[in-house]
């Protein structure tokens, strides 16, 4: 895609870091011989080769994954229309909100989220005045959890999985949904840490799990369904 890659302060802390099994070993290989910042025994290497794959992500460069960067809104929502196809939408994301350039990598993608109901923007600017999608901001593992759970049409009940997970949370019901489904397994023991930044690599975990368990998946789901592992 366009933009030079995805469209890309590195984080600090192991999170989510549920290895991969020996059968997504040709995936991990794949990806640490593509990749000159990835290892075939990162945690997140097969997802990632699985994205490389589908032609989900080309990297941040040409020789690089950058999977410690935050993930931002804008390379979010690129990466799931990616993974739903690319649909043409019916509106630009620069007819949308008045923060999307009409040259921006992630114009289609943008409009294509709003469309869908993936996205409605990061906040409502003054009256006289359009919405804002704030592209450029990075993800907090909150919105990671929002954003998966209305792409993937998923249904789950608020609950009290995580310690800091508040069930009246806007994001409770996704965290959920993704604990239920082993899509997420924390950031420490009974702990989701929903504020801390997401990585490209926690991301790419993410999307992975979900295209790797069909249950999870809601029955009006824009993951394709021909990208199951």
């Amino acid at each position: 895609g366009g933009g030079g890659g995805d469209g890309g302060g590195p984080v600090g802390g192991p999170v989510e870091e549920t290895q991969d099994g020996t059968a997504e070993l040709p995936l991990a290989r794949a990806t640490a011989e593509r990749f000159d910042d990835v290892e075939a025994g990162d945690y997140f290497a097969a997802a990632v080769g699985w994205m490389l794959a589908h032609n989900i992500t080309t990297g941040c460069d040409a020789n690089s994954f950058c999977p410690g960067r935050p993930v931002t809104r804008g390379q979010i929502v690129t990466l799931l229309w990616r993974a739903a196809g690319e649909p043409e939408p019916q509106q630009l994301g620069s007819a949308i909100f008045d923060d999307v350039d009409a040259d921006s990598y992630a114009d289609a993608a943008i409009g294509w989220a709003a469309q869908a109901g993936v996205t409605v923007g990061c906040r409502q600017a003054a009256p006289d005045s359009g919405a804002m999608f704030c592209g450029a901001r990075s993800a907090s593992r909150a919105h990671v959890a929002a954003f998966l759970y209305r792409y993937m049409d998923a249904d789950a009940e608020p609950a009290d999985n995580f310690s800091d997970v508040d069930a009246d949370g806007y994001f409770s019901a996704a965290v959920n949904w993704m604990s239920t489904h082993d899509i997420t397994t924390g950031c420490r023991p009974d702990m989701f840490c929903p504020a801390r930044t997401a990585t490209r690599a926690q991301f790419a975990a993410f999307l992975y799990r979900i295209a790797s368990n069909p249950r999870s998946w809601g029955p009006d789901a824009h993951l394709s369904a021909d990208l199951a592992p």
